[in-house]
């Protein structure tokens, strides 16, 4: 939504309660030191308070109107009367009932706390054999993906180096059929069938 609708920009509104909840989350949540001292900092330091959703418009540079529609539509999906305009689920929807609002640059280019993204999921594909599938289901001739480009959602918690089994394994499948798809490779390039073109599209 941010990166394909918003350039890359957005920002992040909450209220006092939401700032104590996650403050309380941030100190005793089991959150790891990056990720919980960057988050006090914008929600202390960084963010920008509004008295009113008219107050934050106007320091936000942004139209009165369609701010306070946003909150409406927020509002009347915490209370369960129409669906989340963004798809949350119920237990993620909160209420906003006044009182001082707080938002918080999370764009794409902050610099406070640049963030996180990683490539999960990423391009269909055949599981046979790695092959890119188009919007029909059928392998795209010559195009394979392997990697957090075409497999692999961390089940919990993301850990640096989780994608290098993905890698080796789809790596491998894919460079097998592409190998057979293109004949039998010249000897002097079997010396380490490992090392594939695919290499340059796995994460």
């Amino acid at each position: 939504e941010m990166m394909e609708k918003q350039g890359g920009q957005a920002w992040l509104i909450i209220d006092s309660k939401l700032r104590r909840q996650a403050a309380w989350q941030c100190l005793f949540g089991g959150l790891w030191a990056f990720q919980s001292m960057p988050a006090l900092a914008l929600m202390y330091k960084v963010a920008i308070k509004g008295k009113s959703i008219t107050d934050l418009a106007k320091k936000l540079r942004m139209d009165a109107a369609v701010l306070q529609l946003q909150f409406d539509h927020a509002n009347a999906a915490a209370r369960g009367e129409i669906e989340d305009p963004l798809g949350k689920s119920q237990d993620m929807r909160h209420e906003f009932k006044g009182g001082s609002l707080f938002a918080i640059d999370i764009s794409i280019s902050q610099k406070m706390f640049p963030l996180a993204v990683l490539s999960l999921g990423g391009l269909k594909v055949n599981e046979d054999n790695g092959a890119v599938i188009d919007g029909a289901g059928y392998d795209i001739p010559g195009l394979y993906a392997a990697g957090r480009t075409a497999i692999g959602v961390a089940s919990s918690r993301y850990v640096s180096g989780l994608s290098l089994a993905d890698c080796v394994f789809s790596g491998r499948r894919a460079g097998k059929a592409a190998a057979l798809e293109g004949g039998e490779p010249p000897a002097a390039q079997a010396v380490c069938p490992q090392a594939s073109a695919v290499e340059s599209v796995s994460s």
